[in-house]
């Protein structure tokens, strides 16, 4: 019955996917805005929009590959490889992707599944963290009415963390790996904060930094939704409901802002387009070095229950 809900809840999404595609279509004015900012746009702007998914696969990787390091030696470009076949396939029902990661990890490194579980918490963690410290950079913008000087305070943050992970790993201390990966993730955080003021920037509605956060904020809390693939479909419409409290659009006194529906539709189908070829090709070198595994006897055997696995030591490099 839990798989029937969730395949049910999946297309729910994806109604709400073509409903959102369906209501900025009905804008007529908005869809013209938007189109001839775009025919103008700087290449600069328009990288920054296409790179963003990139670089988002990128650190939450290598957050990922502080975590695991803990558990087993699995490399930065594996773990990147990994969250990129994960993000394609996490579009489909029922999280196949999260699953498919973790099931790698058990029987190429040993990962435990409650160790995955615990490498998937820290990982939260570190994006409640890095999500926290974009606020308090915001803050110190609006506070001082100056954004270098909230550039300056962001800077700051991420900086304490690296340092006091690195300090922290020199005292030997095992919690430097959540300071780490949460600096990490602060610049995932930046990055999905950039993506919005650039989408936005793109279809000819600029927004401040703060209200660039704040819809970062908001994606990032549709994505962790288990129900719905990547927040397929919901984060478009919360992304709508969420602007024009923000003061972002035209204000005209709608519920749902059209410019942001079809920013945040713009969004979506760059990832997906990126997501494509970066998951298809990171799904076939993910196959690849399973079948390795499995020919040189490295892979674990399938077994009932959670397997214990080799384990590396809690200092691992």
């Amino acid at each position: 019955m839990k798989k029937v809900a969730a395949i049910v809840l999946w297309a729910v999404g994806l109604a709400l996917l073509v409903a959102a595609c369906f209501e900025a279509s009905r804008h007529a004015d908005a869809i013209r805005t938007a189109w001839g900012a775009m025919s103008d746009a700087p290449l600069w702007l328009i990288a920054c929009v296409v790179i963003g998914p990139l670089a988002n696969m990128f650190f939450t990787g290598a957050a990922f590959c502080v975590l695991n390091r803990h558990y087993a030696k699995v490399g930065l470009g594996e773990n990147v490889v990994l969250i990129m076949s994960a993000n394609l396939l996490n579009y489909l029902p029922l999280r196949p992707g999260m699953l498919g990661r973790v099931a790698f990890h058990r029987k190429v490194h040993g990962i435990r599944v409650t160790d995955s579980a615990k490498v998937l918490a820290g990982s939260m963690i570190g994006s409640s963290v890095g999500v926290t410290g974009l606020i308090v950079a915001a803050a110190a913008t609006l506070a001082t009415g100056s954004g270098r000087v909230g550039l300056v305070v962001g800077a700051g943050i991420c900086l304490g963390l690296f340092v006091g992970g690195h300090a922290a790993r020199a005292a030997g201390r095992p919690w430097w790996r959540l300071l780490t990966a949460s600096g990490i993730k602060f610049l995932d955080s930046a990055v999905w904060a950039g993506r919005y003021a650039a989408v936005f920037a793109l279809v000819g509605a600029p927004i401040n930094a703060g209200a660039a956060i704040a819809l970062a904020l908001v994606g990032q809390v549709t994505m962790l939704v288990p129900l719905f693939g990547n927040g397929l479909g919901l984060r478009e419409w919360s992304i709508a409901l969420v602007a024009p409290v923000l003061a972002i659009g035209a204000m005209d006194g709608s519920v749902v802002d059209p410019t942001a529906l079809a920013a945040d539709l713009l969004n979506r189908g760059v990832e997906v387009l990126v997501a494509l070829p970066a998951g298809v090709l990171a799904t076939l070198f993910a196959g690849a070095w399973l079948r390795r595994a499995i020919a040189q006897g490295r892979a674990l055997p399938d077994e009932p229950g959670e397997p214990e696995g080799p384990r590396a030591s809690a200092d691992a490099p």
